[in-house]
């Protein structure tokens, strides 16, 4: 804003409000407390992207003039603005123009979909689509293989990703296009899926494997990624979203930045650097580091660098999670580390060494063994706890794996989303499936869990994330959640703000409603906070605002 067009009163100010502060520290969380200011009648004021004023309605009168933008909240509930600790924003834009297979109940429906995209297509055009799910096909469903598509649309390559993220289904074309054969050898780290006389069956397990058809998929254009960031901003917006951690990132900072000087970026995004098996060993991966001009903290208040991203293991779904025990449904494996303990510890002491945050990807118990055992090296070299090097997914915590975590100030960003929605359940043992992604367990050992859905893995929408946080609904079964795993309503609003804040290192700027902080808000239809837990789906965003700009109104 330009000097002739300065003006002292507020830009907005939203009045008559219920207003929940969330003005607590990440060390009083830790430590239990779960009290903050709420105001009834409230007021807030915002001035040049910041919060100046957090009151009563009657006081931010004082800061309306004639240019300031005046909000009648009166009825509504104001909120911090959500943020999403580990969403794949650009992955959720692109995948917007693809199919979508997350309401297929059959194999049968995923075929009508493919049936219909296919006679829309060119011969040649790629069909791309995500998130089939055998596990919410009923009883005994098996993933489909090449076959099962193959006569929809042979002369169209087929890509669709499994909702986990970690398999893939590609049709006979599809392979051809990648030169995949019976004599391609399984990559390190992942496995190509196999008839019993050794043909592809189309399934390829672990991103190392996909990575084989996905370098031959067209690449999108600079402006095609653009447009997916604007995209997935409507989306995140109308769902209170203002900031997110985008693993996977950090190379398409060129694409976030386009976006944001154009004026159509319309959330926060921190950005890791991915550090991808598929592209060399831990010593290339050092390489890579190395080679980076910035590190975690370089940015404005709209993109910035996070850390570093390592994949540590895989999932319950294909048992390729590192686990402690064999699988209830393959006691042959305990699942695989994508890395020896010794190429983890190497990365993670070189990322320590250049001022890396870490975040490791580690699903099974004894992938995040693992990773602590590194993050317990990496202190030795220099105190760790104020880089916040953290565990993504960690769903199955341990009582033996609490003091590490406190000592080192490792966090954990959850999913209980995807706990709801996947299906997993039912293929684990009990004693790990009662508490798998629940934030009650480490809440309750004091360590920071943050809101987040893993998106496109799960819809993004972040009162349904709350939802299944209070509630520990099985969406696709009756699977019984452990009492002890869930959080009150204010815990569940505390983790996709406050907490959700921690692993960007914002948490002394958002994440809260107090002056000084970004003016990223959002006003909600009803107070979930005090209501049954069941009515928490009810609740609708009308509002969201960021930086005092209103980017989306119901």
């Amino acid at each position: 804003m330009g000097k002739a067009s300065w003006h002292p009163e507020a830009d907005l100010v939203v009045q008559h409000a219920r207003v929940y502060t969330v003005a607590l520290t990440i060390d009083e969380v830790k430590q239990g407390k779960r009290e903050f200011p709420i105001i009834d009648d409230g007021g807030v004021a915002v001035k040049d992207g910041k919060i100046v004023f957090v009151g009563s309605a009657r006081g931010a009168q004082a800061f309306i003039g004639g240019e300031t933008e005046v909000i009648d909240a009166s009825g509504k509930t104001l909120v911090p603005g959500f943020i999403d600790s580990h969403l794949h924003a650009t992955e959720v834009g692109m995948y917007l123009k693809n199919l979508d297979f997350t309401r297929t109940a059959s194999l049968d429906d995923m075929r009508a979909l493919v049936a219909e995209r296919a006679r829309e297509k060119e011969p040649g055009e790629w069909l791309l689509g995500y998130a089939w799910n055998e596990l919410a096909w009923g009883e005994g469903a098996a993933m489909p293989t090449r076959k099962d598509v193959d006569d929809l649309s042979p002369a169209n390559p087929c890509y669709f990703v499994h909702i986990s993220h970690h398999v893939a289904l590609a049709n006979k074309a599809a392979l051809d296009a990648a030169g995949i054969t019976r004599d391609t050898p399984d990559p390190a780290a992942g496995r190509i899926g196999r008839y019993p006389d050794g043909e592809p069956n189309g399934l390829l397990f672990e991103p190392s494997a996909m990575e084989l058809v996905e370098a031959v998929v067209p690449k999108p254009a600079d402006e095609d990624v653009v447009d997916a960031i604007k995209q997935a901003g409507k989306l995140l917006n109308s769902l209170g979203i203002t900031a997110v951690i985008d693993p996977n990132h950090e190379r398409l900072a060129k694409q976030y930045i386009i976006a944001r000087c154009r004026g159509e970026l319309t959330y926060r995004a921190s950005l890791m650097l991915y550090l991808n098996a598929g592209e060399g060993d831990a010593d290339r991966q050092c390489a890579l580091m190395e080679s980076e001009m910035a590190v975690t903290g370089f940015g404005d208040d709209l993109v910035s660098v996070n850390g570093v991203k390592i994949l540590g293991d895989g999932i319950p779904a294909v048992f390729t999670a590192a686990m402690r025990d064999p699988y209830k449904l393959d006691p042959s494996t305990r699942g695989t580390s994508i890395w020896s303990q010794e190429d983890l510890v190497k990365m993670v002491r070189k990322a320590h060494e250049l001022g890396w945050q870490v975040g490791v990807h580690a699903i099974g118990d004894r992938a995040a063994d693992m990773v602590l055992a590194a993050y317990k090296d990496a202190n030795g070299i220099s105190p760790a706890f104020d880089r916040r090097h953290y565990l993504i997914h960690c769903p199955f915590p341990h009582e033996d794996m609490f003091d590490a975590m406190r000592e080192l100030n490792v966090g954990v960003p959850v999913q209980p989303t995807i706990a709801a929605e996947m299906g997993e359940a039912r293929m684990l043992h009990e004693r790990l499936a009662r508490n798998k992604d629940g934030a009650g367990i480490f809440l309750k050992n004091g360590i920071i869990a943050g809101g987040s859905s893993d998106a496109p893995v799960v819809s993004p929408d972040v009162i349904r994330g709350m939802y299944y946080a209070v509630t520990r609904k099985d969406a696709v079964g009756d699977f019984a959640f452990s009492e002890e795993s869930k959080v009150s309503p204010v815990e569940a609003l505390i983790m996709w703000t406050k907490n959700s804040a921690f692993f960007s290192h914002d948490d002394d700027k958002m994440g809260s409603i107090e002056v000084g902080n970004y003016g990223d808000l959002v006003i909600l239809d009803r107070d979930f906070v005090v209501g049954e837990p069941e009515d928490i789906l009810c609740t609708k965003v009308e509002k969201t605002i960021l930086g005092g700009r209103i980017v989306y109104s119901a």
